[in-house]
């Protein structure tokens, strides 16, 4: 048995392995998280040990540059708070995480101000940007505008926010899409997986991992997300990737439920 996390590994006493390990977050739509769902992940993340985290888009709503914003009034908080909550977010994850790669591929909520200062500030184009509202490079977080499609080291995993499908079966329907790759995608708040084998004999498979924010805990959080068709069926949850020999991977879709999870055998809760 090969024990986790990272570094190099005796296999039956000749070959050298390595193993890399990742955390997945996605969707956490700050400051409209959920503190305890997004707490438990950092912390299952911290006692398994990882070498890279991965922020798949939405760490921050950006409800002030929404286009549905007007429809909820009674929202008060500012961009300026926004970002805050977002730099609380990357200043805890520093502190537990000092030295692992952090990688953060923008989202569709982070586009919202990119989106908003070309149509109404130009001016201000290059100067408030998400990268530098969240002091990326202070943090040293590598940076990917929205909806790139990222690959994890070697292997035929790729990290991508929005799926080329929402619908109900959207992880297969959106695997199809894109038959020769492994994807895990944001953006629709729901836990799904699908499989594929392709032609060629290759296993593929499609992700949703779900959000790490709520519908209900305030009522901001139930006036903010109310626009959005179908938001009663959303479910919190993250994934570890593990990585080995840079080259094959293995994906663990981890729910959160009533603030547990269970990882490599053991029960966690917030």
């Amino acid at each position: 048995m090969v024990n986790l996390p990272t570094q190099l590994k005796k296999n039956h006493g000749r070959l050298l392995i390595k193993i890399t390990r990742t955390l997945f977050l996605t969707d956490q739509h700050r400051p409209f998280h959920d503190p305890r769902a997004e707490s438990l992940a950092l912390d299952v993340a911290q006692d398994v040990g990882v070498d890279r985290i991965f922020i798949n888009g939405d760490l921050i709503d950006n409800t002030n540059c929404s286009m549905h914003g007007p429809k909820h009034p009674e929202i008060v908080t500012t961009l300026e708070q926004e970002f805050e909550s977002g730099i609380d977010f990357l200043t805890d994850l520093r502190k537990r995480f000092p030295t692992q790669e952090i990688i953060f591929n923008a989202g569709n909520h982070e586009y919202r101000l990119d989106r908003f200062i070309i149509q109404h500030a130009k001016p201000f184009w290059n100067m408030l940007t998400v990268q530098k509202q969240l002091q990326l490079e202070h943090f040293n977080v590598q940076y990917y505008p929205y909806n790139s499609e990222v690959q994890l080291e070697g292997s035929n995993v790729w990290c991508q926010h929005s799926p080329p499908s929402y619908a109900e079966a959207g992880p297969m329907t959106s695997l199809k899409k894109k038959l020769d790759r492994t994807y895990l995608w944001g953006c629709t708040h729901r836990l799904g997986a699908s499989y594929l084998t392709t032609a060629g004999g290759n296993l593929v498979a499609g992700y949703f991992t779900g959000w790490l924010g709520s519908t209900t805990l305030t009522e901001q959080h139930k006036h903010v997300f109310s626009y959005t068709k179908g938001h009663e069926n959303w479910q919190q949850g993250f994934a570890i990737i593990t990585i080995i020999d840079g080259v094959e991977a293995h994906i663990q879709q981890i729910p959160i439920i009533n603030y547990r999870c269970v990882v490599d055998g053991s029960l966690y809760e917030s």
